[in-house]
């Protein structure tokens, strides 16, 4: 509890400056969670739930380049190819969502995507579904394919 405690100050602290700290601090505290966790069994294993944005990796995004990262960057530094990271994304169909921090839930029309971003890329392979294993070298030519530079 002390540890939750002197974790919301700093990030409150820091969220209240406005600086990329605040993210850090929030997605720090999630790791470090999962080491303590991890720490108990010499086995364990661990699912994380997590937005892609918490996932996927910030230093290839505009996230990165403001100084940002994610709990899935420190977990694949830390766990390399064991570290599983699955996101998810959709261009099409509605969501429940709120306009503002704070609002009103509404079920919103998720805005097509453009076809200059990833969920246009993925969009374009005409899979309903698909999971892309791009860990370790043997998947080069997907990591190749994948590494561009596209819109979020």
């Amino acid at each position: 509890n002390a540890r939750i405690v002197r974790a919301a100050e700093q990030y409150y602290r820091a969220m209240y400056r406005g600086a990329a700290a605040s993210w850090n601090l929030r997605d720090r505290h999630m790791f470090d969670t999962l080491l303590r966790l991890m720490a108990h069994r010499e086995d364990a294993r661990a699912v994380i739930w997590a937005h892609n944005s918490h996932i996927g990796n910030a230093s290839a995004t505009a996230m990165g380049w403001r100084g940002e990262f994610n709990i899935g960057e420190l977990a694949r530094a830390a766990y390399g190819d064991q570290a599983v990271l699955i996101g998810f994304g959709t261009d099409r169909g509605t969501v429940a969502a709120a306009s503002d921090w704070g609002a009103d839930m509404h079920v919103m029309q998720v805005r097509p995507a453009r076809d200059d971003s990833w969920e246009g890329a993925f969009r374009g392979t005409g899979l309903a579904r698909a999971l892309t294993d791009w860990r370790g070298s043997r998947r080069g030519d997907v990591s190749d394919l994948l590494s561009q530079t596209l819109l979020e």
